[in-house]
C-alpha cells in the first residue's frame, strides 16, 4: 500500500472508526469473506426469458454471538448491497449512463466458523433492458447482526466496497444516486426469498452448501 492509498483509507474510514468506538464494537461478529457477481445463462433456469445476474455475498463469523460466547450462531444477520451498473444499451460509462439498484436480505442465523452465502438476483428483463453483465462498476455492502450495525473500518473496507470507489466523494455519490433512483429500479434487485420460484428452485438445486433461512425485512 502506497502513501496515497493509506491517506485515502484513513480519510474514508475515520467517521466509521469513530462510530465503532462510540458503539464500543471491539470485534466484528460477522464479516464479508467474499463477494461474487456472475451471469446465469437463460438455458440454466426453467422459464427464464434471458440471462440473469447473480450476486453472492459470502459471510463468515469468527467470534459467534458476542452476547453469548457459548453460542455457535449469530442471529438476525442483515445484508444490504448497493450497486451501480453501466447501462450498456444507452452508451455505458463513456456516456455517463449507469443504473443504480439496492437490495436487502435478512437471514435467521449464520453458524460460527462456517461460510454462509446470501444470494441476490437481477432478473432477465433488466439484464435485457440495460445490457448489464458480471461485476458492477461500483458497489457497497452494509452489514448488521442482532440489530447492531457493523461499520466500515480500515480492516473490512476492501471486502465491502469496490475498487472503483476511490474517495469519500465517490461513496457519497453512490449513496445519493441510489436514493434518487429508487423509483426507477425499486424492487428489481431481489434477495433469494423474493425471487420467482424458478430462480429459487435453481439456487436450491445447484447449491453445494446449506442455504440459510431468509426472513422478511422491514
Amino acid at each position: 500500500m502506497n502513501f496515497k492509498q493509506f491517506l485515502f483509507l484513513a480519510a474514508l474510514c475515520l467517521p466509521f472508526s469513530l462510530l465503532a468506538q462510540a458503539s464500543k464494537v471491539q470485534k466484528e461478529s460477522v464479516e464479508v469473506s467474499d463477494i461474487k457477481f456472475s451471469t446465469i445463462k437463460k438455458n440454466d433456469v426453467a422459464g427464464a426469458g434471458g440471462n440473469m445476474v447473480r450476486c453472492e455475498v459470502v459471510l463468515f463469523s469468527k467470534t459467534g454471538d458476542p452476547e453469548n460466547p457459548k453460542s455457535k450462531w449469530v442471529r438476525n444477520v442483515e445484508v444490504e448491497i448497493m450497486v451501480a451498473y453501466e447501462d450498456m444499451k444507452s452508451g455505458g460509462g463513456k456516456k455517463g449512463k449507469y443504473q443504480f439498484m439496492r437490495s436487502k436480505a435478512k437471514v435467521f442465523a449464520i453458524e460460527k466458523m462456517k461460510k454462509t452465502s446470501v444470494v441476490f438476483y437481477i432478473p432477465w428483463e433488466s439484464y435485457s433492458v440495460y445490457g448489464i453483465t458480471g461485476d458492477p462498476y461500483m458497489y457497497k455492502v452494509s452489514l448488521s447482526a442482532g440489530g447492531n450495525d457493523i461499520p466500515l473500518t480500515a480492516e473490512n473496507l476492501k471486502n465491502r466496497i469496490s475498487k472503483n470507489v476511490k474517495s469519500m466523494k465517490d461513496l457519497e455519490a453512490l449513496e445519493e444516486k441510489i436514493g434518487s433512483s429508487s423509483s426507477t429500479n425499486d424492487g428489481v434487485f431481489k434477495p433469494l426469498n423474493e425471487c420467482a420460484y424458478n430462480i429459487q428452485s435453481y439456487e436450491y438445486n445447484s447449491s453445494k452448501q446449506s442455504v440459510p433461512t431468509y426472513m422478511q425485512t422491514r
